[in-house]
């Protein structure tokens, strides 16, 4: 933790939650997360990445995204809350259409 800068944390948001120092914060954070991991697994935190995929395979679709962790049903009454282009997006998903699948079919339309 702290290590690495990754441009998807907002350790700006976060820290403050647990501290109003950094340092203190940092320390707070980490005593929070030995206590969460000690919990165990939690049923109700899966579903996501691996869950998706194993169910995709099995010619399941269920609603995944990366962003989310949660319940297929989480995620797809989140994404419709949040607005987003749900329903073309999960057309394209459920038909197998991803964005290497659109990369193949450009290069091979343009012979490359």
């Amino acid at each position: 933790m702290g290590k690495a800068l990754r441009a998807w944390q907002d350790t700006q948001y976060v820290l403050p939650l647990f501290d109003k120092r950094v340092s203190d914060a940092w320390r707070n954070l980490q005593r929070q997360m030995v206590r969460w991991a000690a919990k165990g697994y939690r049923a109700e935190l899966t579903g996501g990445g691996r869950a998706v995929n194993e169910a995709y395979r099995q010619g399941i679709r269920r609603a995944g995204d990366e962003r989310l962790l949660g319940s297929s049903e989480l995620v797809e009454r989140t994404l419709k809350a949040a607005g987003e282009a749900y329903d073309r997006r999960m057309r394209l998903h459920s038909a197998g259409i991803d964005l290497s699948v659109v990369i193949e079919a450009v290069c091979r339309y343009f012979g490359l």
